[in-house]
């Protein structure tokens, strides 16, 4: 095995950092602090949506300053777009999905100067936090890392050893860590935002309890069924759910999450129907949020 070059390890990182810093702005709104945003698109800067209590902000990139209107705002994944005119920045490169312990750098500029902050991709977290203008993110699976967050970070760029986007953080920064939306269910809210001004949201029509199988497993008991909706097409009262295209669903979460990012998808849900199983068909429907 040939000796680990640490120079030029440390190297490619810098060299990572400083091609992601290129896309990398500041982002002023009625915030106290000023926080960080991702250039996606000529013209098109992706941050945080929880912080802009105005549709006009200031962005400064190069030392430059100038007004950027939001355009979109997704609450669910506390992401919004901001167009801004005349901004010269280059569009962030956009990467693969991430894969757990590799290796990630968090590039922010947090007040104008650039920050650089990086860890290993630890796992998971299921649902954003809740706070303030934040409801639960619908997509539901976040990034989370283990690189140390500073206040200014929310809205930058988390990306690989390349320098491209694997994720956009924006939340955790204020209890001591960095979650991050994936870079592709973060690209896909920018899609929508930057045509539609929002993003639609899948839903079922179902109320459903968790409850503990013979097996040991966790299925989830069919409560409720909203009349007309995609759910009555397909499911009874006292069915129990047990997968989503053949994924087990172990928890109420698991399902809110694939329904609210899955708006109009057909898929199989998996039932266990008076202690029979099969397979039913349903075809989720779309709301505007």
């Amino acid at each position: 095995m040939n000796d680990f070059d640490v120079t030029a390890f440390s190297n490619a990182l810098a060299d990572a950092a400083e091609t992601a810093l290129k896309s990398v702005v500041t982002v002023w709104g009625a915030q106290s602090r000023p926080i960080s945003g991702v250039v996606v698109r000529s013209g098109e800067v992706l941050t945080v949506e929880h912080v802009l209590m105005s549709d006009t902000v200031t962005v400064q990139w190069e030392g430059e300053r100038l007004e950027g209107t939001v355009t979109g705002r997704d609450a669910a994944t506390d992401l919004a777009l901001v167009k801004v005119s005349g901004l010269n920045a280059p569009a962030i490169d956009v990467g693969e999905a991430a894969r757990l312990g590799s290796i990630v750098l968090a590039v922010a500029k947090p007040g104008g100067s650039p920050m650089v902050s990086s860890g290993v991709v630890s796992g998971e977290a299921h649902g954003a936090p809740r706070g303030p203008r934040r409801r639960s993110s619908g997509r539901g699976v976040w990034i989370r890392t283990d690189a140390a967050p500073y206040p200014g970070f929310s809205g930058s760029a988390l990306v690989n050893a390349r320098g491209a986007l694997v994720g956009l953080v924006n939340a955790g920064v204020s209890r001591g860590e960095i979650l991050a939306v994936p870079v592709a269910r973060a690209m896909e809210v920018a899609t929508s935002l930057s045509a539609h001004g929002s993003t639609p949201r899948g839903f079922l029509g179902v109320n459903i309890q968790e409850v503990k199988l013979e097996t040991g497993n966790v299925g989830l008991l069919v409560l409720g069924v909203e009349s007309g909706s995609p759910a009555a097409a397909a499911l009874l009262l006292g069915d129990v759910l047990l997968t989503w295209n053949g994924e087990a669903l172990d928890s109420g979460g698991a399902l809110m999450e694939r329904v609210t990012s899955g708006a109009n998808e057909t898929v199989v849900l998996g039932v266990l129907r008076g202690g029979q199983p099969l397979g039913v068909q349903v075809t989720l429907g779309a709301r505007e949020r």
